[in-house]
This record gives C-alpha cells, structure tokens and sequence, in this order.
C-alpha cells in the first residue's frame, strides 16, 4: 500500500478576465477622460457640430453604463472596497452617472450658447 498524504489543495481564486479589466478601465478612467475631452469641445471649440459631439457624449454616457452593467454581471465586478458589485450598485451608479452627465451637457451647451458663440 502507498502511503501517499494529499498535498493540501491551494484554494483558486478565478482569474479576472482580461475583458473584466477592460471594462473596468473603460468605465473607471478612459469612458470618463472622454466625456471631459468631449463636454470640453461642445463648450470651447467652434469649428465643430455640436448636435454631433452631443450624440457623442450621450453615446460615451451610454457606454459607460454599459460596461459597468458587463463588468458587474459576467466579469464578478467589484466595488471600491473590493466587495463584489451587485445590480443595486450599479443602479445607483446609473441613476449618479445620468445626473451629473445631464448636467455637465446643460452646462457646455450654455457655455457655447452664451460665450463662445
């Protein structure tokens, strides 16, 4: 008889999948960069269309909650205190994000309206 003892098994934590650190990039810093970049240009650049950059806009709006939607329901997204992320979360990152984009919108359109224009 062999008298094999079992190893004590490591206990494996799933990978996050690249497409998880992507999503949580893009929702975190670069969906956010460009919504600065574009509220800049509709508000100070006046070479430009600004019906186009606010479809932009809403598009990058858009697209940040859906990628914070991704990020929580296939890629085990995690909130800032390293808490896994439910749809409630995500919810109020909604509803936070919608407002303050609005806002931000209403804002440069004014701006170009008032001041550049």
């Amino acid at each position: 008889m062999n008298d094999k003892s079992e190893a004590p098994k490591k206990q494996e934590s799933s990978p996050v999948p690249i497409l998880g650190l992507f999503l949580t990039l893009f929702w975190v810093l670069a969906g956010n960069c460009a919504l600065i970049f574009i509220a800049y240009s509709i508000g100070f650049r006046k070479n430009i269309e600004p019906a186009l950059y606010a479809i932009l806009y809403v598009l990058n709006v858009l697209a940040l909650m859906a990628a914070r939607y991704l990020d929580i329901r296939f890629c085990q997204g995690n909130t800032t205190e390293g808490e896994p992320a439910t749809l409630e979360h995500w919810m109020v990152y909604t509803r936070k994000l919608f407002i303050i984009a609005f806002l931000i919108l209403i804002v440069v359109l004014l701006i170009r309206v008032f001041v550049v224009i």
